[in-house]
Order: structure tokens, then C-alpha cells, then sequence
């Protein structure tokens, strides 16, 4: 077969694509074309220029026991991570949700959900925003004007929301973690006491040569400021 990156672990090939491209298998060997594993993961989502929340990591989707045809292009399509926000710009410090990924498998196409960006506080109006919604969602930004400020949703089946930020205290401010596919973003810990952690990601493949020591679509850490 040919196609991405492949990786041989334990008599398995596996192929990774981080860029768009064709899957086209020329031979079955044992599988008889239908044992044909997959795991899509999309683009994580891009932390805020201020006391920001963590970034939600992309919709994760696995399954296994997929058909293919010999000699036929299926393709993956690979989403981006988000840009980060920059604090100088005010409103505009946002950064950005991920995009989407999927690959058409036999016919259907498996699609992945982007992660949800982070929160963030605008230092022009004295505002604070929430995480958003995506395949897990982003974390809230730090508060300031007291309160919480919540983190955005997951996407059912993909990955879990991200935690809350802060309401401000003593001049220190911090934001929530961006949910993983293994578990929800950790809400701010306190002013004092430092920003959510990201949510777990999830093992896929059964080695820890794959992903991050086994481990896919974890979701970023919440900013701490004073």
C-alpha cells in the first residue's frame, strides 16, 4: 500500500498522513480486504493572545474492520491546527478553531471535528470570552471582572469540553484547560494556584511508538498571568 508516512510496529503497517493525500492499497496480504483499521484525528484548536484558556484538541474517530478495493485511491484529508492570538490586538487577541479532518473509507466518509479555540480577555473593552465548541472544546479564558468564564463543548463520540477560567482575585488570573478525547479540560485551579490542565488524550494502534507515547488528541494547558 502507499500512502502518508508508514511505520511497521509489531508486523503491523501503519500509514500517517500529516498532509492531504491518497491511501491505495495494490495487496490484501492476510486481510482479504476487509480488516482495515483507522484512526482520523482533526486540527487541534489555537490559544488566545491573553490569560488565555488551552486549546481543544481536534475530533478523534477510530474504528476498525473497513473494506477497500485494490488499486483505489481513498483519500485523507488533513486539517490544520489553529493560529494563535496575539494580546496586542485587543479584540482580534482570539485565535482561531482548527479544521476538520476525514478520509473516505469504502464509500463513506469519516469526518473529524476541529478543536474548539480558546477563551480570551480583550484588553480593549475589558471583556472576557469563552472557549469554543469543536471536537473538544477550547478553554475559558482567565476572568477579570469576576465570575467564570466557561469552556466550549465537545462533540459527542470525538472529545469533551474544555474547563472554566477564573474569576480575578488578589491581581492574578488564569484560564482552563482545552478538553482531549480522553477527558474534559481541568477547570483554573485558582488565581493562585496556575491554569486547568488539558484534557487526557486517548491510545490508539496498542504501541507507544504512535502519537505521544501511545496517546492521541490531547488538549493544551491554561495561561497563568500574575
Amino acid at each position: 500500500a502507499t500512502g502518508g508516512t508508514i511505520t511497521t510496529v509489531s508486523g503491523y503497517k501503519y500509514h500517517a498522513f500529516n498532509s492531504s493525500g491518497n491511501f491505495n492499497v495494490s495487496n490484501h496480504g492476510d486481510n482479504n480486504g476487509s480488516q482495515y483499521e483507522y484512526v482520523v484525528i482533526a486540527g487541534g484548536g489555537g490559544a488566545a493572545g491573553s490569560i488565555a484558556g488551552g486549546g481543544g484538541a481536534g475530533g478523534m474517530l477510530s474504528g476498525t474492520g473497513v473494506s477497500l478495493s485494490l488499486n483505489t485511491n481513498y483519500y485523507a484529508g488533513v486539517g490544520a491546527g489553529g493560529a494563535g492570538g496575539s494580546r496586542s490586538n485587543g479584540s482580534s487577541g482570539l485565535g482561531s478553531s482548527g479544521s476538520n479532518s476525514s478520509w473516505n473509507a469504502g464509500g463513506s466518509t469519516i469526518t473529524a471535528t476541529a478543536g474548539g479555540r480558546s477563551g480570551n480577555y480583550d484588553h480593549n473593552n475589558n471583556s472576557t470570552s469563552q472557549g469554543a465548541a469543536g471536537g473538544s472544546g477550547g478553554g475559558g479564558a482567565g476572568h477579570v471582572t469576576g465570575g467564570t468564564s466557561s469552556g466550549g463543548a465537545g462533540t459527542s463520540g470525538q472529545g469533551n469540553a474544555g474547563g472554566y477560567g477564573s474569576e480575578s482575585w488578589g491581581g492574578a488570573y488564569s484560564g482552563g484547560g482545552g478538553g482531549g478525547k480522553g477527558g474534559s479540560g481541568s477547570n483554573s485551579a485558582g488565581p493562585y494556584d496556575g491554569g486547568g490542565d488539558g484534557g487526557a488524550g486517548a491510545t490508539w494502534g496498542g504501541s507507544s511508538s504512535l502519537g505521544e507515547s501511545g496517546a492521541f488528541a490531547g488538549g493544551g494547558g491554561g495561561h497563568r498571568m500574575g
